[in-house]
C-alpha cells in the first residue's frame, strides 16, 4: 500500500493497544493455504474446508482453542464461536462457505443486506411474491409452489402438468381437475393475495403470506430458527422503510408491490451495497459473516480473510471522462479509440487497484487478536491482493504463521447432546384453568386513561357497542359544524385556547393591587381572539366566534378565577401513576386541564368540558360518567405527589356551570376494580375486533 498522489494516501503504521501482550494469546496472523491449479469453485470448496476445519479446531472448546482477550473485564480467555468474524469481498461463492459451514455444525449469523439478499429464506419470499404480483411469470409461480410456503413436491406438479392444469392462477380451473392436489390449495392462495395487492399496503401483505403459510413456525424444523426468522423478517422491514419513504414524500406515489420488487432485484445484483445497522446478539454463539464494506468502523477477537484472491476488473467502458480537462475519450474497439483514452483508461485501474488495497487494509485491521488470511487462489489470480501477498510469502515468516491444509475430510462440532425429557404429572384441569387465568392477565391493559376508566363504568360487558357512542356533540342543527367529528375538533380548539390564555395570566400573576381577574380577561381579549383564530384554523373548526365566546365565559367563572388567584397552578399538566388492581399493577396515564393547590397546600382539579347540555337529565348523566374520569385523575395525583386531592371540579362551559364531584374518596377506592377491563370491552377498545366506537375519544372534550 504505497502512497501515490491524488490516488493513494500515505501508510501510517498502527500500534497495538498495550492491555497485553501479544504472546499471552499466541499467534497473530495466519496464513491459509496457497495456489491451486483447479477452477474457481473447487477453490472455493477447499478453501471452505479449511476455515471449517479451523473453526472447529480453534473455538468454541476445540482441542487448540485460541487465547483471545476480553476487554470488559480485561482477562485471557478461550476463543467462542461469536468471537469469529468471517469477512468476504463480495457475495461470489457465498453459498459453498455456507454450506460447508453447515455440513460442519457450525452455527453462523449472515450480517448487511448484501449478503441477506442472497440467502434461501428471502429468495423464497421473493418468489412467493413475483408470482402473487404476476401470474403470467411461470417460473415464479412454480418456484413458488416448491418454496416452504406451499411444499408441493414435483411429483405433484408433475401430476397437475399432466393432468391439463396450467401455471396462471387466475384462470377457471375444472373442479373435477385434482381436486386434492396441493397444487390447487396453493393457486386459491396466490390468487386471493394476487387481489389484495392492490389494496394492502406491501408490508402489510407480505406479514399476512408469512402469517398463513405458518412460515415462522415451519422454521422450527431448521437448526437454527432464529437465523431464518431474522432473514425473513430482514425484507420485511425493507419494505416498510420503502414504504415510509414514500409516505412522507408528497411527490411519491404509494410504494407498489410490483416496484417494491423492482428494488429487490436490483439490490440481488452484485455490486449493489445496501446500508444496514449491524446490531449484535450476544446471546446467540455464531460465527458472523458480512462484507469488507459492512465492516467498516467494527473490531472482531478473530477475523478470518477471504476474497482477497479477485482480480481487479479491467475492462474500462466504451466513454471515459477526463476530470481534469472535462473532456471526453472514446474507444470504439481495440485498436480503435481516441489518443487520450488509454491514459485515463490506466488511470482508472490505478484508482481502482488502489482502492482495492484499502478495502484490503480495512478488512485486515478489524482484528484485534487473530488474523486469519485466505490465500487460497487459481493461477488466473496472480494479480490479485492474494497473489501480490504470495510473491513476498517467504519475507513474512517471520511474521505470520503458516497454518497447513486437514487432509482429513470435513471437520464437525459435535451435536448438542438431546436431555431425556420425563413426562409431568400436571393435571390437565389445573393446566387449563392456569392457562385461562395467565390469558385473563394478559389481556388486561398495563396502561388505561381516565377516559377509558369512565367509559367502562358506565358501560355494560353486553352493551352493544353500536349503543356506546361519544355524547359529547351537540344534538341541535343550530350548531352544525361542531357535530361528529367537527364537535372533537371543536373541543380540542376550545382546550387549546384556554390553555394559552391560563399560561399568560401565570406570567401575570399575582395582580397587581386594585385589579381583578375580570380586569386581566378584558386586557386579555385580543389575546383570546388571536388564539381563538389560530386553532379554529389549525382544528378546521370554523366557528370561531363561538370559541372566543365560551373562553371568555370560563375564564370568568368562580371555578377557574379561583385557580387562576391560587399560590401554585399548572395547566395541561400531564400525569401518570401507577395503582393496584386484582389483575397486577397498571398505569393510569392522562393530562389534567388544570391543577392548583389551594391556601391550606390541598390540590384541587378543574376539567374543562364542551357537552351541549339540554336539561338536567343530560347534566346527571354526564357527571355520571366524568365523576369516574374525574376522581382517576384525582388517584394518579394523590399517588404521585403523595398529597391529597380535595376536590375535583366538572366545568360545564356551554352552562357557565362547574359541578363538584361527591364522594370522591369512595370513587377511587373501587378505581382498582374497573380497571380489571372485562375482556371482550378491552378486545373492541384495543383493536382486536371492528367495533372501535366505545372509546372514541380518549382527550378530554
Amino acid at each position: 500500500m504505497n502512497e501515490s498522489a491524488g490516488i493513494q494516501a500515505e501508510y501510517i503504521d498502527l500500534e497495538r493497544y498495550d492491555d497485553i501482550q501479544q504472546e499471552e494469546i499466541g499467534a497473530a496472523v495466519w496464513l491459509l493455504g496457497e495456489q491451486k491449479e483447479l477452477n474457481a469453485d473447487d477453490v472455493r470448496r477447499l478453501q471452505a474446508r479449511h476455515v471449517a476445519g479451523l473453526i472447529v479446531r480453534y473455538a468454541a472448546g476445540g482441542e487448540s482453542c485460541l487465547d483471545v482477550y476480553d476487554k470488559k473485564p480485561k482477562r485471557v480467555r478461550k476463543a467462542k464461536l461469536g468471537d469469529i468474524c468471517i469477512l468476504v469481498r463480495s457475495r461470489t461463492g457465498i453459498e459453498i462457505l455456507t454450506q460447508t459451514l453447515e455440513d460442519s455444525h457450525i452455527p453462523y449469523r449472515l450480517e448487511g443486506g448484501s449478503l441477506l439478499f442472497d440467502t434461501q429464506e428471502v429468495r423464497d419470499m421473493v418468489n412467493c411474491l413475483r408470482a402473487i404480483d404476476d401470474p403470467h411469470d411461470e417460473v415464479a409461480v412454480v418456484a413458488s409452489l416448491r418454496s416452504p410456503a406451499f411444499a408441493c413436491s414435483d411429483v405433484e406438479l408433475l401430476d397437475w402438468q399432466e393432468s391439463g392444469g396450467g401455471w396462471n392462477y387466475t384462470r377457471q380451473i375444472p373442479d373435477s381437475k385434482c381436486d386434492d392436489s396441493s397444487v390447487r390449495e396453493a393457486f386459491h392462495c396466490l390468487h386471493s393475495y394476487h387481489e389484495r395487492r392492490l389494496t394492502d399496503a406491501v408490508s402489510k401483505l407480505m406479514a399476512a403470506f408469512v402469517r398463513d403459510r405458518r412460515l415462522d413456525e415451519l422454521d422450527l424444523a431448521e437448526r437454527r430458527p432464529r437465523e431464518s426468522w431474522r432473514r425473513r423478517h430482514f425484507l420485511l422491514e425493507q419494505a416498510r422503510t420503502m414504504e415510509y419513504s414514500h409516505a412522507v414524500n408528497p411527490h411519491s406515489p404509494p410504494l407498489t408491490l410490483n416496484k417494491f420488487l423492482e428494488w429487490v432485484k436490483l439490490q440481488q445484483n452484485e455490486r449493489a451495497r445496501i446500508p444496514d445497522v449491524i446490531v449484535p446478539e450476544p446471546d446467540d454463539d455464531a460465527v458472523r459473516i458480512m462484507t469488507m464494506h459492512a465492516s467498516k468502523g467494527l473490531e472482531f477477537p478473530i477475523v478470518i480473510l477471504l476474497g482477497l484472491n479477485h482480480n481487479t476488473r479491467n475492462d474500462s467502458p466504451v466513454v471515459l471522462f477526463d476530470n481534469e480537462s472535462g473532456g471526453a475519450e472514446v474507444r470504439f474497439r481495440k485498436g480503435i479509440e481516441t489518443p487520450g483514452y488509454s491514459d485515463i483508461s490506466d488511470s482508472e485501474k490505478e484508482h481502482k487497484d488502489a482502492e482495492s488495497a484499502r478495502l484490503a487494509y480495512v478488512a485486515a485491521t478489524r482484528a484485534r487478536d487473530h488474523l486469519l488470511v485466505s490465500m487460497y487462489h487459481t493461477n488466473r489470480e496472480i494479480s490479485s491482493v492474494t497473489g501480490k501477498i504470495d510473491e513476498f510469502r517467504s519475507a513474512l515468516q517471520d511474521y505470520c504463521t503458516e497454518e497447513p491444509e486437514d487432509p482429513v475430510g470435513i471437520a464437525m462440532l459435535p451435536m448438542p447432546s438431546m436431555e431425556v425429557v420425563e413426562l409431568t404429572d400436571y393435571d390437565a384441569d389445573q393446566w387449563e384453568a392456569d392457562r385461562k387465568n395467565a390469558n385473563q392477565q394478559r389481556m388486561q391493559p398495563r396502561a388505561v386513561t381516565p377516559s377509558l376508566i369512565a367509559e367502562i363504568a358506565v358501560t355494560d360487558d353486553t352493551t352493544p357497542p353500536a349503543e356506546i357512542e361519544d355524547k359529547d356533540t351537540e344534538p341541535s342543527s343550530d350548531l352544525p359544524s361542531i357535530r361528529g367529528r367537527g364537535g372533537t375538533a371543536f373541543g380540542r380548539a376550545l382546550h387549546a385556547v384556554l390553555q394559552d390564555i391560563v399560561n399568560i395570566v401565570l406570567t401575570r400573576t399575582p395582580l397587581p393591587e386594585g385589579v381583578s381577574i375580570d380586569n386581566l380577561v378584558d386586557e386579555l381579549d385580543g389575546e383570546i381572539i388571536r388564539s381563538t383564530e389560530e386553532h379554529a384554523e389549525s382544528h378546521g373548526v370554523h366557528s370561531s366566534d363561538e370559541i372566543a365566546r365560551l373562553a371568555r365565559r370560563a375564564l370568568r367563572n368562580p371555578a377557574l378565577q379561583t385557580a387562576l388567584v391560587s399560590p401554585r397552578m399548572w395547566a395541561e399538566i400531564p400525569v401518570a401513576a401507577e395503582i393496584d388492581s386484582p389483575a397486577g399493577p397498571v398505569v393510569i396515564e392522562g393530562i389534567i386541564d388544570l391543577l392548583y393547590q389551594s391556601a391550606d397546600g390541598e390540590f384541587v382539579i378543574v376539567d374543562y368540558k364542551s357537552d351541549y347540555i339540554a336539561d338536567d337529565a343530560v347534566l346527571n348523566a354526564k357527571m355520571k360518567r366524568y365523576q369516574w374520569q374525574g376522581a382517576a385523575y384525582a388517584a394518579a395525583v394523590q399517588k404521585a405527589s403523595g398529597q391529597s386531592v380535595k376536590d375535583v371540579q366538572i366545568l360545564f362551559v356551554r352552562i357557565d356551570e362547574a359541578k363538584s364531584i361527591k364522594n370522591l374518596d369512595e370513587l377511587i377506592a373501587q378505581l382498582p376494580k374497573l380497571v380489571t377491563v372485562p375482556q371482550k370491552i378491552w378486545q373492541r377498545n384495543s383493536g382486536d375486533s371492528d367495533d372501535k366506537v366505545l372509546v372514541k375519544n380518549t382527550h378530554r372534550i
